[in-house]
């Protein structure tokens, strides 16, 4: 969880050095909130307040079928693939900047008793 705070702070640094003039580079809020697996908030300097959205937009959903010892997932837990990316949502804002950052994030598995967005 450090790692993805640290990770996500150097893209939000990024992001609020530069704008992103390209549309391609938008998403809705609204997508935004309907297809995220995962969010956090951060807040800038100024406590101005942000969400970093994980979203794939070709997610696909299968079931485990044997434990993972890895990642110590049961068989029934859901894991989620696609090619995730990170959007980053201004409080307030109609859209949110997609990030160009690779995450290399290709699969979430989450435990059967883990609330989801969605």
């Amino acid at each position: 969880m450090t790692l993805l705070f640290i990770l996500f702070f150097g893209l939000f640094v990024i992001a609020t050095s530069h704008h992103a003039d390209a549309q391609e580079n938008k998403i809705s809020a609204e997508e935004l909130k309907k297809t995220s697996r995962l969010s956090f908030t951060l807040r800038d300097a100024y406590q101005t307040q942000y969400t970093v959205y994980i979203f794939a937009q070709d997610e696909k959903k299968s079931t485990l079928k044997e434990e993972d010892f890895w990642t110590n997932n049961k068989p029934g837990d859901i894991t989620y693939t696609g090619t995730y990316r990170a959007a980053l949502l201004k409080t307030g804002d109609s859209y949110g900047t997609v990030q160009s950052a690779d995450l290399d994030l290709h699969s979430i598995t989450l435990p059967q008793n883990l609330a989801l967005h969605h």
